[in-house]
């Protein structure tokens, strides 16, 4: 399988579904806006791990923090990023709805009910910029925001994960679910967008 992280394998890579119709309705069904601001393209999976594409949008909006039940490290394609992690704390303002997300490793559904009232406090925060690679382990809770509108992120996830991960929100409801996938077109034209800022490097 491919390096997605080496530039020009990744540059080949996403050449070859530009131009293969049926890859681009493959992955279109696949992808779409993740309600975390960000348009989530998977590229790439193999027995062990899955390679996505994400762009992100900026956003007014505050997101929740959260952890993701499974190991991933990402490279900065293009913009800059502000990654914070937090800690929880009893002890504190329990001003947190902590809600738990239970992953279907078979149907990669999830469905998420309350847990308790928690803290969190900051426990650090990292800026990334263009061609950084950074890794989330799979208990890290963390928010990640982008700096400039249409950045670039890849993601290599590992495909084994934990039965939960956790999402934690100030409002009784968790904003959840996903939009519609991409049309064929769309994803096309994200695809070529990317593909543009890489040969830019």
């Amino acid at each position: 399988m491919s390096n997605l992280f080496n530039q020009s394998e990744l540059i080949n890579y996403i050449e070859n579904i530009i131009n293969d119709n049926i890859k681009l309705e493959t992955i279109a069904k696949q992808s779409y806006i993740h309600f975390n601001g960000f348009v989530k393209i998977p590229i790439q999976k193999t027995n062990n791990k899955i390679t996505r594409i994400h762009i992100w949008k900026i956003s007014n909006e505050e997101q929740n923090p959260h952890s993701h039940g499974w190991h991933f490290r990402s490279k900065i394609i293009k913009g800059k990023f502000i990654n914070t992690l937090f800690t929880e704390t009893l002890n504190e303002n329990l001003n947190y709805n902590k809600n738990i997300i239970y992953l279907n490793k078979n149907t990669h559904s999830s469905n998420i009910e309350h847990s308790e009232y928690v803290g969190l406090s900051i426990k650090s925060s990292s800026t990334y910029m263009k061609n950084d690679v950074y890794e989330i382990n799979n208990t890290d809770i963390h928010t990640f925001h982008p700096l400039e509108n249409m950045s670039i992120t890849l993601i290599e996830m590992t495909t084994n994960h934990d039965d939960v991960a956790y999402i934690y929100s100030k409002d009784e409801h968790v904003k959840g679910g996903r939009c519609p996938n991409l049309s064929v077109n769309e994803l096309k034209e994200y695809l070529i967008y990317v593909l543009n800022e890489i040969k830019e490097t």
